[in-house]
């Protein structure tokens, strides 16, 4: 199972999303962009118990707002419909 989601309660999974975020937030320095998308959890088609948790999104909210702030791009949430 290959899911990434910032709003995980497995720390290591959320870890690996915030990454996947930064590393998209870098590419702004090549592809300049304004606002960045960011999907909130996993459908629940495809959700595993833990995937949609609103605490750990928060966190991982937390973390991913101050990068994109440093290089002036602006974070859109779209909440999956579950």
């Amino acid at each position: 199972r290959d899911v990434c989601s910032i709003a995980s309660s497995r720390p290591e999974v959320r870890a690996q999303a915030v990454d996947e975020i930064r590393q998209t937030l870098e590419l702004a320095a090549v592809l300049p962009f304004r606002q960045l998308v960011v999907h909130v959890g996993v459908p629940d088609a495809h959700a595993d118990a833990g995937d949609n948790d609103t605490g750990p999104a928060r966190h991982s909210l937390a973390r991913i707002l101050p990068m994109a702030e440093a290089r002036g791009i602006g974070v859109a949430l779209e909440v999956m419909t579950n």
